[in-house]
């Protein structure tokens, strides 16, 4: 539920600005005592401004962020005191111009195909001299934490991954001891990040436990990393134990991998049954708003499975189907009923039953953070006031509470989405029985909105609770940035992949990314992401609040349907917002709800054949659906990227040309593929000869490419 006014950043207005009068922005950190930071912000804005702010990680993006102050020059600045830490932000001009700052050059997608600014508050790898070659080791960066992130027990592979981390730069050499084995393992360098090296290693887990140890290498020189700390004696640096029945673990459906998603905005999908239309519904088609109908509803949704089902899908997502006066039905007014303009109970068993006996897995939207002010709950805080018996239901400021000058905490000071407070016991125990309600009602699993903005311990009760409801529920949290701080194995299985999304946009549609920043950004989020999330990662090009990805790629249907093909045959569930099969276009909100073009006329069939080809192949090819994922060619000179997907005997590989022409692409197959004679591309029938192990192929302009065994 993110309005891209909010988040969004404004290219082509930026762009323009900036060429006119470029900004100048500043963050300079030091320490204060007690373990805090005063980090100071400044920015000289580029244009004449009423106001700036700094907005980021640190006040969850609440869009009125923290005012700066001009100090007369023109330069705003301010100071804030930050716990050491990773913060992401961006400047806010004028209460809703969103701006990167241009000084900067650490940054991160943000999930919009533009970047967030990155600071590091505190003692990290940034602050630790590191220099290679030189025989030294800095000591103090040298780091294997107990978290999901440097030591994970992968359940499906009985295999452990294990990370160590060095100041960057500072070791050329990294191996893993275990138990008593007497040659060592070789440790990967798999990223770089914060000013840290990040080393991996996976390791067979054939016991319940062993131990294990890590060392460094530079110039000749040796430091192991043992639990008794870094040490250039390996007997005294200690071991660590790896025990599978405490290591960090994430425990996802398996359904999920094999899924493909396709998202539904109910209004505007199809209209099943006109006799429960809005009284004031519009024509379909009509220029959408952010407050009229259409009349799409769940009986549509019914009708229409034999065409998902055609297309290949096998997994629905729904926006929010509860009761609701608005189309979007973000603001709830009964989480325990279907809205009369979409349905009711008996429809909703009807859709949930066809669905399963199509294979087709569904997800629902839980909003959880804030409900509707048509909610009893807070109809109640209102017409009773103090006496309420739901007033700590609300984090009401001061009384009388009124919607209309709200002065209680609301979701982006929305006041008809009054904030629930999930820290109370009745709160909790009502929204929890909301979840499993759905669940046994038939539902598989849960798409949670703004959850960054509910404290983690909810979470970890939803978790537990749902998975007692339903052990194959899936959960995935609509998170825009990292979502890492969510995938420890107890709160959610997987994010919407906003970071995937700004990648591959970034790369296929508007170029902001070259190929080896590209294939960078997603090494990271691979190597740092818990290996079990990996394959059910929900992976999506555009959603109810973004534009259509048709729109992003200005209609060039090629470069798309070169985006859609990476999609698809990489790690994770590809989702599908209903229409981009069919080329439906529009911008942001609420230009990207449109209805559904159900007249072949307004299709681009081709797309859509695209689209049906490539699900077709992903159902038969268990390697693209749950298979490991390597890089095997990233050549940006001529626009090419490769990789390869495997998982035992079946193997794929992927190749992707950007450019325009004809180019050769060389590379070394994979083992499983390097003994067959012959490759053909499973798109076009073309077959390739193996030789020594490598395969040429000619790539064409904006082409891409399947490769398989020519034999079973």
């Amino acid at each position: 539920m993110m309005d891209d006014a909010m988040r969004v950043t404004l290219g082509f207005l930026l762009a323009s600005l900036l060429a006119a009068a470029p900004a100048a922005a500043k963050v300079s950190v030091r320490a204060v005592g007690g373990d805090l930071f005063e980090t100071t912000f400044s920015f000289a804005p580029p244009i004449a401004v009423s106001s700036v702010a700094v907005a980021g990680s640190f006040n969850d993006w609440k869009k009125e962020g923290v005012a700066l102050k001009d100090d007369g020059a023109g330069v705003y600045q301010t100071a804030l005191r930050l716990a050491p830490g990773r913060y992401t932000y961006k400047f806010v001009l004028n209460g809703e111009l969103w701006m990167e700052d241009p000084d900067n050059s650490t940054r991160e997608p943000d999930g919009f195909t533009g970047f967030n600014a990155v600071v590091v508050v505190g003692r990290l790898g940034t602050a630790v001299p590191a220099q290679l070659g030189d025989g030294q080791f800095a000591a103090e960066a040298l780091g294997h934490p107990h978290a999901i992130e440097y030591c994970e027990f992968v359940p499906q592979a009985r295999e452990a991954v294990l990370r160590a981390r060095t100041a960057q730069g500072d070791a050329e050499e990294g191996r893993l001891w275990v138990d008593d084995e007497t040659s060592p393992r070789a440790l990967e360098r798999v990223f770089s990040r914060d000013g840290y090296d990040v080393w991996e290693s996976l390791v067979e887990v054939s016991s319940v436990s062993f131990t294990y140890a890590f060392e460094f290498r530079d110039a000749g020189q040796r430091l192991f990393l043992g639990p008794e700390g870094p040490t250039p004696d390996r007997s005294r640096s200690g071991a660590y134990v790896f025990d599978l029945r405490t290591a960090p673990s994430l425990s996802a459906p398996g359904w999920a991998a094999d899924s493909v998603f396709y998202q539904i905005f109910p209004d505007r999908f199809y209209n099943g049954d006109p006799s429960n239309d809005p009284p004031d519904v519009q024509l379909w088609g009509s220029t959408p708003t952010i407050t009229n109908f259409m009349g799409g509803d769940l009986k549509g949704v019914l009708e229409k499975l034999p065409d998902l089902a055609e297309l290949g899908v096998n997994a629905l997502y729904f926006n929010p189907v509860f009761a609701s006066p608005s189309n979007h039905k973000y603001d709830t007014a009964d989480y325990l009923k279907i809205d009369p303009h979409l349905g009711d109970d008996a429809v909703f068993a009807e859709l949930m039953r066809a669905a399963h006996d199509r294979g087709m897995r569904v997800i629902l939207d839980g909003v959880f953070n804030h409900s509707g002010d048509r909610f009893w709950a807070f109809q109640d805080l209102v017409k009773n006031q103090q006496a309420s018996q739901y007033a700590g239901w609300y984090a009401v400021r001061s009384f009388p509470v009124d919607p209309s000058t709200p002065t209680y905490e609301c979701w982006w000071n929305f006041g008809h989405l009054p904030k629930l407070d999930t820290g109370d016991p009745g709160v909790r125990e009502y929204l929890m029985g909301v979840g499993e309600h759905w669940l046994k009602a038939g539902a598989d699993g849960w798409r949670l909105d703004v959850p960054n903005e509910v404290p983690h311990p909810f979470w970890r009760e939803f978790r537990q609770k749902m998975r007692r409801a339903k052990p194959e529920a899936y959960i995935v949290g609509e998170i825009w940035s990292d979502g890492l701080p969510w995938l420890g194995g107890d709160e959610f299985d997987a994010v919407m992949n906003y970071v995937f999304r700004s990648a591959v946009l970034g790369y296929f549609a508007s170029g902001k990314l070259g190929l080896k920043e590209f294939d960078e950004q997603l090494s990271q989020q691979r190597h740092r992401y818990p290996k079990s999330s990996l394959p059910v990662q929900f992976n999506l090009l555009g959603s109810h609040d973004t534009e259509r990805v048709a729109t992003v790629f200005g209609e060039d249907w090629e470069r798309l349907k070169l985006a859609v093909l990476f999609q698809m045959t990489y790690l994770g569930a590809p989702v599908i917002y209903y229409g981009d099969e069919v080329g439906l276009t529009g911008g942001k909100d609420p230009e990207c709800r449109k209805a559904f073009p159900w007249d072949p006329s307004g299709q681009n069939a081709d797309l859509r054949a695209h689209y049906r080809k490539l699900l077709r192949l992903r159902r038969d090819s268990p390697e693209l659906r749950r298979g490991s994922f390597r890089t095997v060619l990233a050549d940006a000179a001529r626009d090419v990227y490769a990789f390869s997907r495997e998982y035992g005997k079946f193997a794929s590989v992927v190749v992707l040309h950007r450019g325009a022409g004809t180019v050769p692409a060389e590379f070394e197959l994979p083992r499983a593929l390097a003994r067959f004679p012959e490759l053909v591309d499973a798109l076009s029938g073309a077959t390739f000869p193996v030789v020594d192990g490598r395969v040429t192929v000619q790539a064409g302009p904006e082409q891409g490419l399947i490769l398989k065994p020519s034999e079973p």
